[in-house]
Formats: C-alpha cells, structure tokens, sequence
C-alpha cells in the first residue's frame, strides 16, 4: 500500500486579507459618483448648494464621509497585515501551504498604491 502525498493546504490568511478591499472599493465608488455627479448630488441631498449651507448641515455631509475614509484606513492596513501574516505562515509550513502570491499581492497591494500617489503628489507639487 503506497502512502499518499499530502496535498497542501490553502492558506486562508490571504483570502481574509481580501476582505480589507470591501470598504475601500466602496469608498472609491462613492468617491466617483461624487466626482461624476459634483456639487448636483450635494444639492439632491440638502436642497441648496454649497457655500450657503450652515456649519451643522456640513457636519452631517461629511461626518459619513470621514468615518468611511477611516474604515478604509483600517481596511488598507487589515489587508497589508494579513497578507504579511499569510506570507510568515507559508514560508513556516514549509511546503504544507499554499497561497504565496495571493499573500504577497494582500501585503504590496496597498503600500504600492500609497507609494505612487505619494511621487504622484510630489511630482505635482514641483
């Protein structure tokens, strides 16, 4: 009787660090939909334009807006850790895991993405 050679096992650290792209692509489809529609969605939501609006009304516009910027924030960095652990715990199984290049898109994805805007900003600022 011949003894089977294990398959390797997926490594479901990676797959949970895609779940840190749920908030962030949601922020950038309203960020969009922001920029397409531009002060109109504004005026559909409070009914004047902007520069007359109270301080209050301000508040309640962009208050969601700075929670949603946070949840990506924690998004960006869920992804970037999980993917790190992933990497660590692939590279410890010694072959017992698979996944590694799931696990080092999850860990580069986003600090690329930070790394490019920032020498885009900088190159628009020179």
């Amino acid at each position: 009787m011949a003894s089977e050679t294990a398959r390797p096992k997926y490594c479901w650290t990676a797959v949970l660090g895609l779940l840190g792209f749920i908030p962030v692509f949601g922020a950038v489809l309203l960020a969009l939909a922001d920029w397409l529609c531009g002060a109109q969605l504004y005026v559909r939501v409070f009914g004047t334009s902007p520069p007359t609006v109270d301080p209050f009304t301000l508040l309640q516009f962009y208050a969601p807006c700075c929670c949603l910027f946070t949840l990506c924030l924690i998004g960006m960095l869920w992804t970037t850790l999980m993917g790190i652990v992933a990497i660590i715990q692939i590279r410890r199984a010694k072959g017992q895991r698979r996944g590694m290049g799931l696990a080092i898109f999850d860990a580069v994805v986003f600090p690329a993405i930070a790394l490019l805007a920032l020498v885009g900003f900088l190159l628009a600022c020179a």
